[in-house]
């Protein structure tokens, strides 16, 4: 029986839930806040939902402080919070879950998000209890006890393709990530140790096929003498 409505974003958390879900999937909602990466994020939700025939509910909502907080600068390091907008997602989401007949709303924070107020584990119960107390829609995140690591690798164990997805807050060109935000950043280091990601280029740069993340290249004598690597200075 579908009965789970899921905050689709294209990134791993999310399409790894979505995949968890299975038949129980009712529909993902995507939301354009204007967030810098929106259409990357769409073209990710899309690319997972098409062949498996699973609505996609599209949302335009406008919140306050998106430049400020999200549009930081391609590469910025630093979590970007946008106070609120979990508790706004979630409650549309409700709403929708609600008015279709679902009963439960599931939301990707994992427990690489602590810093996050609107990710963390009592935040999640008391959205919960206040959702249920309104509306009797359950809410939950049930990664939100899993590291970024635990997730990446429960995804390869489920065939999916991380290539497809989609993290970074602010990409380079439409289809390349920056490889330095906090977003990317948090899942190099499971994708990127992997050496079947690792490509290099004619020149000797290396990079991670997943994450599009500049790598040591292991051959220049910067690298050999323990320090920044060279290509990568370029």
């Amino acid at each position: 029986m579908s009965n789970v409505m899921i905050l689709m974003s294209g990134g791993v958390d999310s399409t790894v839930l979505a995949h968890m879900a299975g038949d129980r999937l009712g529909g993902l909602l995507f939301i354009d806040y204007g967030q810098p990466a929106a259409e990357q994020e769409r073209r990710a939700v899309y690319r997972w939902a098409a062949p498996r025939d699973v609505d996609v509910i599209e949302l335009a909502c406008t919140l306050s402080g998106v430049d400020d907080h999200m549009r930081t600068g391609v590469g910025a390091d630093g979590l970007r919070m946008l106070p609120g907008r979990n508790l706004i997602f979630a409650a549309h989401a409700i709403n929708i879950a609600r008015a279709r007949g679902w009963a439960e709303v599931w939301i990707g924070a994992n427990a690489g998000d602590e810093p996050y107020p609107d990710c963390r584990p009592s935040w999640v119960s008391a959205l919960d209890a206040l959702s249920q107390a309104d509306t009797g829609i359950t809410v939950s995140a049930p990664l939100v006890g899993m590291t970024k690591a635990e997730i990446i690798e429960r995804a390869r164990d489920e065939g999916i393709d991380l290539a497809q997805t989609w993290s970074c807050y602010q990409p380079v060109q439409i289809t390349e990530p920056c490889g330095r935000c906090h977003s990317c950043m948090e899942g190099r280091i499971s994708c990127c140790d992997d050496p079947a990601n690792h490509r290099r280029d004619p020149g000797g740069a290396l990079d991670c096929i997943q994450c599009g993340a500049s790598l040591p290249c292991g051959v220049c004598d910067e690298c050999r003498a323990g320090i920044r690597c060279r290509e990568m200075e370029e």
